[in-house]
């Protein structure tokens, strides 16, 4: 493969989009998968969560290898009733091939706060995924008792005030084996601090100009099930955060991963690790020096939602985050030795993304050539009196050499509809080698978006783990074939208040042999040549690599 920074020649044309048109059909009604946020919107009352929505979580809660579906739920804001269950969050079981199922009741995941983001983790290392849910109020801890039922235990992170949480994610900060949890706060905006603003003389939603920050969380899980908080100690602390969405990755190769926080007009953070020998706090944040704080030009930006991969196919995980109407989304191309530059203009990504405001994104290789494209919510969040308010999607196709195409108006109907799009999570819940997409709105019930775009081409799914089977966060792992070599890093949270499928998804572009190499946090690499293509492999180092079915 080329170097890490080296990006390989690709044979890929824009007119391939063509070629192979993508297919996305939202089968959410035909699916059972029947839900919608409620936002508890009152004309004129202008209170912000009203217009951020809710995010969700892909999990497989009961290990029969396909994910099933977390949706959080609103409640009323101004006078909520901790008694009234008409709009609590729903959990479906993935009925493969059947459609989905609501088991909310029986799992007893039926809170019903008024939800946010989500993060999914076995955070007590018992082998079964387990839940949190942040929110606009106070926040929920599930525990994964493998019995097909979940325990609320919230209580292990401590007494907590009643904040406004976003973005969070499970991850070992202090590497002692077991995974810990980081929560972004975002801004004091209660009864008491609420005001409407004007733009154009029309009444609309204030911005993070108008609120103060919130500081984030960081619970360290002590060994025996139970949390500290303990951010300031660890170094995640910064001048004015707002934060929306967070992402836990290998960012430089040395494999001690990193912490990308997306802040809402105010400068991103990269919390990067200090060093044994530092004297101060473990994590430190670089945004600043690293390039991915501000803006090419130096301005804030109002930094929704995030998506990590090697776009340009040069072995390093680049970063794009969406933003505000008029401005543009951002594209990091990473340049090694933690570096990073604006490169939304070379790449399209400005032109494409300054007519929408941008929430939920995700990469996905939705055509199998081996170059990551890009969907994106859309929806303006000022108000209804405002125009634009519905925006239409948008799919951007990559070209094999990190620029982009829209070819939204080919990829279905759905694209062709303006809608207020919030969150969006991965999946491929069908099983059949594609990436699909669930995506919440604050106008319409969530979209099922089943990826039906006919390539010819095969895949492969691999599903990392470590012994104690929680995933190897910092992996990054090679698709090689011919002069050709694909890289995907292995990284946790991003997207904006949702959690994604946890296998990793590679499409083969040609025919003939390939090679997987994974290359493991620990320093091991491990190679396999003999991986039958169009299935899911479970991959263990030590171990032989065993097919999904074997699992069950």
């Amino acid at each position: 493969m080329p170097k890490p920074g080296t990006a390989a020649p690709r044979p890929n044309t824009t007119e391939e989009a063509s070629a192979c048109p993508p297919r996305f059909v939202d089968r959410a009604a035909e699916r059972q998968l029947l839900h919608t946020f409620f936002t508890d919107t009152v004309p004129g009352r202008y209170f912000l969560p009203e217009i951020m929505c809710g995010g969700l979580a892909w999990l497989d809660f009961d290990l029969d290898g396909s994910r099933d579906l977390y949706l959080t739920n609103g409640t009323l804001l101004k006078t909520p009733n901790p008694d009234d269950f008409s709009h609590r969050h729903q959990f479906y079981r993935n009925q493969l091939g059947q459609g989905f199922k609501n088991i909310t009741e029986q799992t007893r995941l039926g809170h019903n706060g008024y939800g946010q983001g989500t993060a999914v983790g076995d955070f007590n290392q018992d082998g079964f995924p387990d839940l949190f849910v942040s929110c606009y109020g106070a926040n929920r801890l599930y525990a994964n008792c493998g019995d097909g039922t979940f325990e609320d235990v919230t209580a292990l992170l401590g007494e907590r005030p009643p904040l406004w949480s976003t973005g969070s994610v499970f991850a070992d900060f202090d590497a002692d084996g077991d995974l810990d949890l980081f929560v972004a706060n975002y801004m004091h905006v209660n009864w008491e601090t609420h005001k409407s603003c004007t733009f154009g003389g029309k009444p609309g939603y204030c911005g993070p100009g108008d609120y103060e920050s919130q500081p984030d969380w960081l619970f360290i899980n002590d060994g025996t099930g139970r949390f500290e908080e303990r951010a300031a100690e660890f170094g995640f602390v910064g001048d004015r955060g707002n934060g929306l969405s967070v992402a836990w990755a290998d960012l430089d190769d040395d494999r001690l991963p990193e912490l990308y926080v997306a802040n809402d007009m105010a400068p991103n953070f990269l919390f990067s690790r200090t060093g044994a020998e530092s004297a101060g706090p473990l994590y430190l944040d670089v945004a600043g020096r690293a390039g991915c704080a501000v803006s090419g030009n130096g301005q804030n930006e109002a930094s929704m939602g995030i998506a990590l991969a090697d776009y340009d196919q040069d072995g390093l995980p680049d970063l794009y985050l969406t933003h505000y109407y008029h401005h543009k989304n951002t594209l990091y191309h990473n340049l090694g030795q933690m570096l990073f530059e604006d490169d939304s203009y070379r790449t399209r990504v400005a032109a494409l993304s300054k007519e929408r405001l941008g929430f939920g994104c995700l990469a996905l290789d939705y055509d199998r050539d081996g170059a990551m494209d890009l969907f994106v919510a859309n929806g303006h969040v000022l108000g209804p009196e405002h125009d634009p308010f519905q925006m239409q999607p948008t799919l951007i196709r990559n070209d094999g050499r990190g620029r982009f195409d829209d070819v939204s108006r080919l990829a279905g109907e759905y694209f062709q509809q303006s809608m207020l799009g919030r969150a969006v999570g991965g999946a491929d819940f069908d099983n059949d080698g594609d990436m699909d997409l669930a995506v919440t709105h604050l106008d319409r019930p969530v979209a099922l978006l089943c990826n039906e775009t006919e390539t010819g081409r095969r895949w492969i799914g691999l599903q990392l783990q470590t012994e104690d089977r929680i995933r190897p966060v910092g992996a990054r792992v090679e698709l090689i074939q011919g002069n050709q070599t694909q890289v995907r890093p292995l990284w946790e949270g991003g997207s904006y208040y949702s959690t994604s499928d946890d296998r990793i998804l590679l499409g083969i572009p040609t025919a003939g042999p390939f090679q997987i190499r994974i290359h493991w946090p620990d320093g091991q690499t491990t190679e396999h040549s003999d991986l039958e293509p169009n299935r899911y492999w479970v991959i263990q180092p030590g171990r032989n690599p065993r097919m999904w079915s074997e699992e069950q």
